[in-house]
């Protein structure tokens, strides 16, 4: 919409303000795209992951330092519930496996004073780490 009472100069800022929003929403798209490409190349008609997924994913496996995409996995801590921060950890396939077959069981986040905390066992060894 162009303002027939703004000076040129205002007009001008207010087009390279509305051209860096719209380069910013082209950059995240391009890289959401191809996230969502390595994540199911057979997603015919699925949803594309939204900003939060592709930043979640991007920090990669909770237990081990797997980051590639293709094998990454959201895991629900509580079995059945929603997709929410505080009910869902981004695992690899492999970590995954071992968190149904339970050789690691992870039992809940804990909010602390050092910020949200995972509780979970590994081979019946309690731990507690920054989730």
């Amino acid at each position: 919409m162009i303002r027939t009472d703004d000076s040129p100069k205002v007009a001008w800022a207010r087009f390279q303000a509305r051209r860096k929003r719209h380069d910013a929403c082209l950059e995240f798209e391009v890289v959401r795209d191809l996230v969502f490409a390595e994540i199911s190349p057979r997603s015919n008609g699925r949803k594309r992951p939204g900003r939060k997924t592709v930043n979640k994913l991007s920090k990669g496996c909770y237990f081990c330092p797997e980051r590639d995409v293709a094998v990454l996995d959201t895991h629900r801590i509580e079995s059945g519930g929603v997709y929410q921060e505080w009910n869902e950890l981004v695992l690899c396939a492999t970590c995954h496996r071992r968190v149904t077959a339970g050789r690691i069981v992870v039992d809940r986040k804990l909010s602390s004073t050092k910020g949200i905390m995972l509780r979970f066992f590994v081979d019946g060894e309690e731990r507690i780490a920054p989730a």
